[in-house]
């Protein structure tokens, strides 16, 4: 029979148990509502990201200037789904190209070594400055990103989600903010998880619900053997009593 305690510590056991993997559970269902994952088939990023990369992108209104986006463009009906990197946010003035061949933000030339390597910065002139809701998208092959330059202003709104891992054969590589952004003050310093909160959280109650399970497994067991062992004393126990009463 077990005691007061020991119920009351059992109890307790199976309750800590049970809340990690809700927790684990509620962070797992949290996480999958905001990661999704998507594949590059253009050429438009090269060499930021190669044709068949997969995409693993959050959702959210977390956007900066540098970041990589995926953003639905055309038709509401048949919208494609195209991947690009912020290079002004509302209130911008986005221009190109100084003497040295550089685009600028609100005056700050960009040190652009994301852009594929022997372009220009862009071959086309531009000088626009962004209304509230807007942002400026360009992809790093310039030479053939169909982006801002052609399109114009794509609205934030269409921006569906901040890409923040990119998995080339099995190869994940974090996404972060250019150097060129936080050096020119036009982005912070990027200390943005890849993955959601949730996701962290749930993995650490997955963690500790496992450990209670295989304590929970280890102290039955035990419980076991201790018992089968005390089974296994008693008729010895009682032989030598009768023994002796005899004697």
């Amino acid at each position: 029979m077990r005691s007061g305690w020991q119920l009351l510590a059992l109890t307790c056991y199976w309750l800590v148990a049970a809340a990690a993997a809700v927790v684990f559970l509620g962070g797992a269902l949290i996480g999958f509502t905001r990661v999704h994952i998507a594949t590059d088939g253009t050429p438009s990023m090269e060499n930021t990201i190669l044709p068949g990369d997969k995409l693993i992108y959050l959702t959210g209104s977390d956007v900066r200037r540098g970041d990589l986006v995926l953003a639905r463009i055309g038709p509401a009906a048949r919208p494609l789904l195209l991947v690009w990197r912020v290079i002004g946010l509302p209130g911008d003035r986005v221009a190109c190209c100084t003497a040295q061949g550089r685009v600028t933000v609100n005056g700050r030339a960009l040190d652009e070594t994301y852009v594929y390597p022997g372009e220009a910065a862009s071959r086309t002139p531009f000088s626009v400055r962004l209304g509230p809701g807007e942002a400026w998208l360009m992809g790093d092959k310039r030479a053939v990103s169909d982006d801002s330059r052609y399109r114009g202003p794509v609205p934030l709104a269409r921006i569906v989600g901040r890409v923040t891992v990119l998995d080339r054969r099995g190869r994940l590589m974090a996404v972060r903010t250019p150097r060129t952004f936080v050096a020119d003050g036009l982005a912070p310093q990027d200390h943005r998880l890849v993955v959601p909160v949730a996701w962290i959280i749930g993995g650490a109650a997955a963690v500790l619900c496992v450990l209670l399970l295989l304590g929970g497994l280890v102290a039955w067991i035990r419980g076991r053997i201790v018992r089968r062992r005390a089974r296994a004393a008693a008729p010895v126990a009682d032989g030598a009593a009768d023994g002796a009463a005899l004697s």
